[in-house]
């Protein structure tokens, strides 16, 4: 059975670390420096998972390299567990990936989770600078996890590998992963073909923090819970599965505090986002979000005073005090069928000290009063 947010407790709870910059006069190593020192103390506070998000050729976004910034982080911490969410793949071999993956796995001490994908949504300018098109680099990640996948279940027993985008042979994996076979693997899913495999496989899955759009989320979680429940084994490592749905969030004892900075965090947020990336979502297969739904972003967001009422209306977003945000996630979990959260809590402008102040009330308050309920 796919456990519920009370078997899953305070795991069923993520964050998002989100490199960004909005100017270069914060020097790259002091930027770094502060992202650790956040990692620890959210560590210190309870949280048990977070996740590190790649960006390539981006420089307000200066983090293409995830093995780096886990190792550092796994210096700094010891209970928390250490998440890349995702790996674009079609930027890397599969096969550097598999040993550097393994590698790190034994640095964190087991304490690793992986999340693959194809970049389409996170790594759309990298990929349009290879000049790939959203369904050759669908095609080659999955060829990729493939390979992962036979790296991994191989046992360090030498194997060779055919396929269109990457052929080995006499792959000798001179490292295997500390957790058997592999750390928990996490997928992206838009596609129902991507559902069906996730579910027939036992892996975690996450629904962006736009999905809520385009009205899928429950029929997608629902039909992964008819097929694990009925053909698939086990999920390898951890509580799971978990069936995660990615949001934004900014909890404060003071509601409406919580409003106005939410509402003017994700105006600056999306406002980033819709110029950066409108056209590359909008052409991608399927479309990552249509035109009419940019629009409607456009209306109610960018150009409105009432953002995070819509955000939270709309499924995008949690902001209030902790019995409002008790109460939101409550609703989510009813609407969608989903036991877990990936939560962005530092976006647009907001500092890391309210992002601490967050996960502070999502850990002593907002968790314990929604997993007793």
């Amino acid at each position: 059975m796919v456990p519920s947010i009370n078997e899953l407790e305070i795991e069923a709870f993520s964050v998002i670390i989100r490199m960004q910059t909005d100017s270069h006069e914060l020097p790259f190593h002091e930027l770094y420096e502060m992202e650790l020192d956040h990692v620890s103390a959210l560590e210190e506070i309870g949280l048990k998972r977070v996740f590190f998000t790649e960006k390539h050729v981006n420089p307000y976004r200066p983090c293409p390299s995830q093995p780096v910034i886990i190792a550092a982080a796994s210096q700094r911490t010891s209970r928390l567990r250490l998440g890349a969410l995702v790996y674009v793949l079609p930027m890397r071999s599969p096969l550097l990936l598999a040993e550097e993956v393994s590698m790190l796995d034994h640095i964190c001490k087991g304490r690793l989770e992986l999340g693959l994908g194809s970049g389409v949504d996170v790594g759309s300018r990298a990929l349009a600078c290879m000049k790939l098109d959203p369904d050759t680099a669908r095609d080659m990640s999955i060829e990729a996890t493939r390979f992962l996948i036979e790296y991994f279940r191989s046992g360090g027993t030498t194997f060779s590998f055919d396929g269109r985008y990457y052929k080995f042979e006499n792959v000798r994996p001179p490292v295997m992963p500390y957790q058997k076979p592999h750390p928990p693997l996490w997928f992206p899913v838009r596609r129902r073909e991507s559902v069906e495999w996730t579910a027939e496989n036992g892996y975690n899955i996450v629904r962006g923090w736009l999905s809520g759009l385009k009205g899928t989320t429950k029929e997608h979680f629902d039909l992964y819970k008819r097929i694990f429940e009925s053909r698939a084994s086990n999920p390898i490592g951890g509580k799971g599965p978990f069936l995660s749905l990615s949001k934004l969030i900014l909890v404060d004892k003071d509601g409406y505090r919580a409003k106005q900075r939410g509402g003017a965090a994700i105006r600056r947020h999306l406002t980033y986002l819709l110029k950066e990336w409108s056209v590359r979502w909008t052409t991608a297969s399927p479309p990552l979000i249509e035109n009419s739904l940019l629009s409607e972003l456009r209306v109610n967001v960018i150009e409105s005073d009432i953002a995070a009422d819509y955000a939270v209306q709309r499924g995008i977003a949690f902001f209030g005090t902790p019995d409002q945000v008790v109460a939101q996630m409550r609703r989510t979990l009813s609407e969608t069928g989903a036991n877990s959260f990936v939560l962005l809590t530092r976006f647009g402008d907001l500092s890391h000290t309210e992002s601490l102040k967050t996960v502070e009330l999502l850990v002593n308050e907002v968790a314990p009063a929604l997993i007793k309920s």
